[in-house]
């Protein structure tokens, strides 16, 4: 995802937070947990995802 999102110029914060929940939605489970491996990260993209549906 950091080498995706350093060639992008975004105009604002709603921008980019919109292209890092489209991104993570992209991602399976696994991809993340290997990613990350912390609960409350977990959580949170859970439930970022869970909501866009």
């Amino acid at each position: 995802m950091k080498n995706k999102v350093a060639f992008h110029n975004f105009s604002h914060e709603q921008e980019l937070e919109a292209w890092i929940t489209n991104t993570a939605k992209s991602y399976g489970q696994r991809q993340i947990a290997s990613l990350t491996g912390y609960p409350y990260i977990l959580e949170a993209i859970s439930k970022i995802t869970t909501s866009m549906e």
